[in-house]
């Protein structure tokens, strides 16, 4: 459990590129707020999983304390500090005086400190390691700890310059420019979480704009269906009727912020909930015909996701992009950017090679397996299902938040939040184009409710039993009315009267088990 890699790893955003340049777009940058707090969700919880949990709440020595050798005395009534979520309010000297202590304390402390240090490794992706080991071996040897380690980590993955203070904002007014009809395929609900995520964000650095509510209120006011937008509208004119002469401001005091933050997450709490319930009810639905974001920010274009594999190598587009032709290790495969990443697949599909390993497909040309999508492509996950697979009978869903699950409550993961929100409804609340129910369909009979296994009735195992039985008694019968036969005949020709009578017997016999 300790070296089990996560489905996504914790990232500054940055790739380094085959010429030694660090690489990285807009998207890339901004988006690693969002992908990195889920991340850090999974991290916190596999500490717990390990029972080192414990060591990431920082104690601070009361005032007068922190000269005491005995540790007892030093940290008595001192002040708890959780690592992650108070991150700013710590410093590298209390975050190394409690490490180093915590590493001696007991018999288990060198122990749990090899843990936290393995599992820490293990959540990073490449390029973000390489930074921390670098910046972790210029400290002094004296200070070295498994939690300065953490500390170093999310003090990278934490930091925000102008630069991405920027990024985070403008992609806020895209909300309100484009509408939430233009973000992630129209799901509200990831569009909300995001949303949150990125005002967190802004305001652990006192930047978040004043006009941040009115500008969620806004996309919500343009979405895909009149029936959600509508009380989002009414809101929105009797908000800037309210408003329409307020003092521009240039800056925010940070009481304002908290409060603006505060109104944010009510409003996106509202909702997710009201998208959530008219999903649920069938009032609306989303458009398989309209993918999901491929990132984080539903932005598409550069940085936006997978570019056409209809594109030539010697498109305009790939200008300046080089990428050599070879097999590449999942290390050096991650250090290439998105652009030598797309490059490099469409040069191997123009020579006939498997796009994603770069050798020569088995039988015929190289096609995916047939799956299902959020626009109804195609996807390779769990055997081209979308994240739900069958396995002994059952259908078993695959999250990338919770794991695989099965039963009332399991779901796939671009119907996490919604599942959260209404376990009892899922799966049975998946929408009729998920691949759920067609795979369902032919491992289970179908009921008078209309479902097979979404309805608990007859799993796959007992159905394919039930089918052999069915063909064994078709069998029986066939050779019970050939047995028939022979029997009447020989009951005629035979001379003794006594095996006449046996054969006579054994014919009615015979038509019991037709």
């Amino acid at each position: 459990l300790m070296v089990k890699e996560p489905t996504d790893r914790l990232s500054l955003g940055l790739k380094l590129a085959k010429d030694g340049q660090v690489s990285g777009d807009a998207v890339d940058l901004a988006g690693r707020h969002v992908t990195n707090s889920y991340i850090i969700a999974y991290l916190k919880q596999r500490l717990k999983q390990l029972a080192v949990g414990d060591m990431v709440t920082i104690l601070i020595p009361k005032a007068g304390n922190e000269s005491k050798v005995n540790a007892i005395e030093r940290y008595d009534g001192s002040r708890p500090v959780d690592l992650f979520d108070q991150f700013r309010a710590l410093n590298k000297d209390q975050v190394v005086a409690y490490g180093l202590m915590r590493e001696t304390a007991g018999k288990h402390g060198r122990g749990d400190a090899n843990t936290l240090r393995t599992i820490t490794e293990t959540f990073m992706d490449s390029y973000l390691k390489a930074s921390v080991d670098r910046a972790y071996e210029n400290e002094e040897s004296g200070n070295k700890c498994a939690l300065l380690y953490l500390w170093i980590l999310l003090q990278k993955i934490l930091f925000i310059d102008e630069r991405t203070v920027t990024l985070l904002v403008d992609w806020m007014k895209n909300v309100a420019n484009k509408g939430s009809r233009s973000f992630f395929g129209g799901n509200i609900a990831q569009l909300a979480e995001s949303y949150k995520t990125v005002c967190n964000c802004l305001v652990s650095v006192n930047r978040l704009p004043k006009k941040a509510y009115v500008w969620l209120l806004k996309g919500l006011s343009n979405s895909e269906w009149e029936v959600l937008s509508k009380p989002f509208t009414t809101r929105l004119n009797n908000y800037e009727e309210q408003n329409l002469l307020q003092e521009v401001v240039l800056t925010v005091p940070l009481v304002e912020q908290k409060q603006i933050q505060s109104d944010v997450e009510k409003l996106a709490k509202e909702a997710s909930e009201s998208f959530e319930t008219k999903i649920a009810t069938q009032e609306i639905s989303l458009r398989d015909s309209d993918p999901a974001s491929m990132n984080a920010f539903g932005v598409g274009g550069k940085g936006g996701g997978r570019l056409s594999d209809k594109l030539k190598s010697n498109d305009p587009i790939f200008d300046g992009v080089e990428v050599e032709m070879k097999q590449y290790s999942n290390n050096d495969y991650a250090k290439l950017s998105r652009e030598q990443k797309q490059l490099l697949r469409i040069k191997r599909i123009e020579a006939g090679l498997d796009p994603r390993t770069g050798k020569k497909p088995k039988e015929g040309n190289y096609r995916r397996k047939n799956g299902w999508s959020a626009g109804g492509g195609s996807t390779n996950l769990s055997g081209g299902n979308s994240g739900v697979q069958i396995i002994d009978g059952k259908a078993v869903f695959n999250c990338k938040h919770c794991g695989q699950l099965t039963g009332v409550g399991a779901h796939t993961s671009r119907y996490h939040s919604m599942a959260k929100k209404n376990p009892h409804s899922y799966p049975a609340a998946l929408p009729d184009s998920h691949p759920y129910h067609t795979l369902m369909a032919k491992c289970a009979p179908v009921n008078g409710n209309g479902g097979g296994s979404a309805n608990q009735q007859e799993s796959g195992s007992v159905a394919a039993l039930t089918s052999k039985v069915d063909k064994l008694t078709d069998a029986v019968s066939k050779m019970a009315a050939l047995q028939g036969k022979v029997a009447a005949i020989e009951a005629k020709e035979t001379e003794s009267p006594e095996r006449a009578r046996q054969y006579e017997l054994l014919s009615k016999a015979c038509e019991y088990l037709k």
